[in-house]
Formats: C-alpha cells, structure tokens, sequence
C-alpha cells in the first residue's frame, strides 16, 4: 500500500470524545489485531494498546540502515507479527506479536513488498489441505522489470516451514515457482473470504493513456501455491452512469456464507467536480469472471479465455456522491448495511442503507481541523466492530460515541 499519513482511532458509541497520540515522524503503515496496534513511522514501527498507550518500539530503520517497512501483518494464529520492508532489496522480519522487540526470524535479500512509492497489497491466505495452514499474498507492481530489485507480480510466499520450502519460500513445489505478472497494475486492495477459501485482488490497469480499467482477479485458496495461481479469475468493475469513472480509490467488503457484498470508491480523477467521486456496490457473488487473457502471465500457464474481453460487471447500486471520497469501510447491522467514508480534507462521514440500499441523510462524525486526508485503508477491530481507526498524517486519535443503526429513511 501507499504511503500512509495518519492515524485515528474512534469508538461510536455516543457522544463523540476524543484524545491524541503523536508522533514525531510521519505515520507510513499501520495494522490492528486481536489486542494492539501496530504503527510504523519512517524509522520505528510501534506496539500500542487498544488504547494507544504504547507499549514496544522498534527501531527499523537509520541513516546507516535505510528501510522502509512496506508490508505489516499480524499473524494471529501464530501469535506473530510479519513485517517486510526495502533494506538490502528486500527485509522479511517475523516478530513476537506481544513484544516486537523479539525477532524469532529474518531473511535478507528478499523482494517481497514493493519499492518506495510503488503500490502493493499483502494479506495472509488460509488453505484447506491435508494439514491446513497459511501463506502471504503478496501483489507488486511489475511496470519496470529491469529493476535489480524487483520481483513484481503476484506470488505466494510461505508463513512457516513446510514440505515445500523454509519461511517466505514462494515455490510451488520442488522444481516449480508459482507466480503471475499483470502490465500496467496498480495495487488496491485485496482480502480473502476464509468461509470460502477464496481469495480477491483489486486494480487499476493502465496498459496506455486511453486504455483504463478497474478489475478485480479472483483465485481458490490451495495448498499447491501452482494450483493456486492456475485457477486465475479476472473481470472489469464498470462505474457509472453519470459519468465514466476509470480508476479506484478504495474498497471493503462483508461476506456472508453464500454471498459477498462489495463496495468501491470510483473517482473520475476530475478534483473539482463535485461529484468526482462516487462509492458503488457490487454483487461479486453473482459475477461470472473468466480466465484471464494472454497479456497476463502465469507459472504454471493459466488456462485462456477464449473471449475478446473480460466479462463487465456493473454496480447494484451507487449510494453516495463526493467530490473527495478516499476510504471507505463497511458492516452490517441488525437489516442494516452501516458505512463509514473518508474524505480528502479530514472527514469521517457515517452512512446507513437499508435493504435495498436506499440511503439516508449523511452524518459527519468527525472533521480534522487542518483538512488532513484520511488514508485510503481503515480497519474494524476484529474482536469488537464498534472500533474503528483511520489513518491522516503524524498523528494517533481515540474517540468513542455511540451511535445505533437506524432505518435509512430517518434522520441521524
């Protein structure tokens, strides 16, 4: 992901009340799990209660030592923290996930997270087997294959040991690497649903000035990472009717058994339109993507679609205009669909839908007072979704108000 520039933590329960952490360097990364806070800053990544009382820091980087930690996952099942970063072209770390101080395993030379300013998106992948376990997708931006250090595209790198190699190994087997390379991408988002041991990746593709899309690629977790990479999926997101809006900013979803609920922040990249930017939702479930076309590489090879195009899936509904929009997340509620967006100069703005996802009146929840943009990811805590954090620049915030879903039709 992109550089982020500052966080904030809020709890709606309420009246909204509000404290602050800050920090002396600008905020680039920051994670949540199941008990803390991970924050990482041009040269330490910080271990903070839910409270944002820190608790660990870390130094990750010096004017000897440069590295920028790009990927940050905590790894809850193995009770650690993952952290990959650009130092020596590429610096892997496994930590204690209760003291990060505590490094129980590291690997240099090893490209995985994306160079300065590059796009990429990482999350943890878990697949059924004979003995189910856990791998790191890892998405980078492949635009300059000359780079010494880059080794971009999309691969699966291994969480612990096992029969197919040590920690961060990314073969398929013994003689095979899995992998795929997609021109012209730009990384923004990806999730995996674990109910269904599948996994979705989110991107702009921009093969020249003219030719832009929004697609997303879809993949069944498995435990041969070569089978893995050969059931690529790919579709083209449409948005919208008013006006053709080419690239995304942000997304989020809500999963249930039998369907997944997905919603995308599409911007017309035209700033001063009032309604540059407009948050959509689609039905991926019931998408039909296909596989992907010859410009799309795979090892092992993927089977081809024999159709021109891929498949345009549009939205089922677009349920708030913006001229600013930047994140967004989203839950449900009792019958209700509950979204919280972010905004270019500061705001946090709460939005309810009803079934049919008609919505009502807008409530601004919180305005930054220097109009600070709110960073394209934010996260529900997992044990308690009334928590969110968002992220701005140099500064951690603490609110709380309570706040309970109400018909779309009424007033907040």
């Amino acid at each position: 992901m992109r550089t982020v520039l500052l966080g904030i933590f809020i709890l709606f329960k309420g009246a909204i009340c509000t404290s602050e952490y800050n920090f002396n360097e600008v905020i680039r990364h920051f994670a949540v799990g199941n008990g803390k806070v991970f924050v990482v800053t041009d040269s330490q990544l910080h271990q903070m209660r839910h409270d944002l009382e820190v608790e660990k820091i870390k130094v990750i980087s010096s004017t000897t030592d440069q590295n920028a930690v790009n990927i940050l996952l905590p790894f809850e099942a193995n009770g650690t923290l993952i952290t990959c970063g650009t130092l020596n072209c590429g610096h892997c770390e496994v930590l204690d996930i209760n003291d990060i101080t505590r490094t129980i395993y590291r690997e240099n030379t090893l490209p995985v997270g994306p160079l300065v300013n590059e796009s990429s998106v990482a999350f943890l992948v878990d697949y059924p087997g004979d003995s189910n376990g856990t791998y790191m997708l890892v998405g980078r931006e492949n635009n300059d294959e000359k780079k010494m250090c880059t080794d971009a595209g999309v691969a699966l790198y291994n969480t612990l040991y096992t029969q197919y190699g040590d920690i961060f190994s990314k073969s398929g087997s013994a003689t095979t690497e899995a992998y795929i390379k997609i021109p012209g991408v730009e990384w923004v988002d990806g999730f995996q649903v674990s109910s269904q041991f599948q996994s979705y990746l989110f991107a702009n593709i921009n093969l020249t000035s003219k030719i832009k899309k929004v697609v997303f690629f879809k993949m069944d977790n498995n435990q041969k990472k070569t089978e893995m990479t050969r059931s690529l999926k790919v579709a083209t997101l449409r948005c919208c009717d008013d006006q053709l809006r080419q690239k995304l900013v942000s997304s989020a979803f809500i999963s249930s058994e039998s369907s997944l609920l997905w919603m995308g922040i599409f911007t017309a990249e035209r700033p001063d339109h009032p309604e540059n930017t407009v948050l959509a939702i689609y039905n991926i479930t019931a998408s039909r993507p296909v596989n992907p076309p010859e410009e799309i590489r795979c090892s092992p090879d993927c089977p081809r679609s024999r159709q021109n195009n891929e498949p345009v899936v549009d939205p089922l509904a677009v349920v708030f205009k913006h001229n600013s929009m930047t994140s967004v997340a989203a839950k449900i509620k009792g019958s209700w669909t509950v979204l919280y967006i972010g905004t270019a100069n500061g705001q946090l703005i709460k939005l309810v839908l009803d079934t049919d996802y008609r919505s009502g009146c807008a409530k601004v929840l919180y305005r930054s007072d220097d109009d600070r943009m709110v960073f394209p990811r934010m996260y529900f805590d997992p044990v308690d979704h009334n928590y969110i954090y968002i992220a701005l620049r140099n500064q951690v915030s603490f609110s709380w108000s309570e706040v309970k879903a109400v018909p779309a039709h009424m007033d907040f």
